[in-house]
């Protein structure tokens, strides 16, 4: 706490706004009605991890195939970027744009493509087609779980 305001740095009026926030969030998710939105948020994660788990093992059927790497494609600088689904996204440099796997890395992307969309190709995992494939499903459902949605780049769950 500071002497002069509730919280050092941070103005009196923007600490008031986030009690008052909260006190409605509060207040709402203790309702019928947010209990009723909270109970469909779960089912909907329950529903996206039993669709995750149930591809993985799909996989895992699969003979292991070829050695590979699970990559992200990542942007160079702050833009709008293309949304695979349409549209567009900021993005700041570093984001994720998309998530990959390929046996083939030399020849994936050609780095004129790269630079041409300002995107860094870097390479994440290593291991075989089942192993990178399953890095690959991990990273997309990781994103889309943390965000509510998919990387730009990444059309689907894939």
């Amino acid at each position: 706490m500071d002497p002069d305001g509730l919280i050092a740095g941070v103005d009196d009026v923007t600490v008031i706004a986030a009690i008052a926030l909260t006190a409605a969030t509060t207040a709402y998710l203790n309702s019928p009605e947010g209990q009723k939105a909270l109970n469909q948020i779960s089912n909907d994660l329950g529903c996206i991890g039993a669709k995750m788990a149930a591809e993985i093992s799909r996989i895992k059927e699969k003979l292991s195939g070829p050695q590979g790497i699970q990559y992200s494609l990542r942007v160079s600088g702050d833009g709008w970027y293309p949304d695979a689904r349409g549209g567009t996204q900021w993005l700041n440099q570093g984001d994720v744009w998309k998530y990959g796997e390929t046996t083939n890395p030399n020849n994936r992307y050609s780095q004129t493509e790269l630079s041409k969309k300002n995107l860094a190709f870097v390479p994440e995992s290593t291991g075989n087609q089942v192993e990178i494939k399953i890095a690959e499903k991990t990273k997309i459902y990781g994103y889309f779980l943390s965000r509510g949605h998919l990387p730009p780049g990444n059309k689907n769950f894939r």
